[in-house]
């Protein structure tokens, strides 16, 4: 099991020092997760955290001028 762990460390310094930080972590088992065909709604999920965090912004920015947080 040693050598296997090993590998597995050396992969993720490896991807880190190339920059490849999409490839190591959660986000990375999640976004194989769905190109395998499974996790079908987390894809969804974040897409509509993304949506309500991008209707939600201005008015952080900008304050209570702009209106009400959705």
């Amino acid at each position: 099991m040693r050598p296997c762990v090993e590998t597995q460390i050396a992969e993720v310094r490896r991807l880190k020092a190339d920059g490849e930080h999409e490839k190591v972590g959660p986000w990375s088992r999640l976004m194989s997760g769905i190109w395998r065909g499974g996790r079908k709604t987390s894809e969804r999920v974040i897409e509509l955290m993304e949506n309500e965090f991008d209707l939600a912004l201005p008015c952080w920015l900008g304050g209570e001028d702009d209106g009400p947080t959705p």
